[in-house]
C-alpha cells in the first residue's frame, strides 16, 4: 500500500466531498458515492495513519501550535525589519 503525503490525503478527501455537491452548488442532503478500489485503499491507508497518530494526538497538536507560533513570530519580525529599511 502506497503512502501519501498529508497534502495528497487532503486533496483526496476534498475530491470525495466534491462528489456530494449538487448542480446548484449546494451539498446534497444524501449522497451515494461510487468508490474505485484505489479510493478504498487510500481511505484504508488514511484510517491506519490516523489510528497510528492518535496515540500522539496531544504531542502533535502541541508541536503544530509551536510551529505556527514560530512562523508568525518570524513573519512579524521580518515585516518589522522591512518597515525600518523603507
Amino acid at each position: 500500500m502506497a503512502t501519501h503525503s498529508m497534502e495528497d490525503q487532503a486533496t483526496f478527501i476534498r475530491a470525495l466531498c466534491e462528489r456530494t455537491w449538487m448542480r446548484n452548488g449546494e451539498v446534497a442532503e444524501t449522497a451515494w458515492l461510487r468508490l474505485e478500489p484505489a479510493d478504498v485503499e487510500q481511505l484504508e491507508a488514511l484510517a491506519s495513519g490516523l489510528e497510528m497518530l492518535a496515540q500522539y494526538d496531544d504531542a502533535v497538536k502541541h508541536a503544530v501550535k509551536q510551529a505556527m507560533q514560530a512562523k508568525r513570530q518570524e513573519h512579524s519580525t521580518r515585516h518589522r525589519s522591512q518597515g525600518r529599511r523603507s
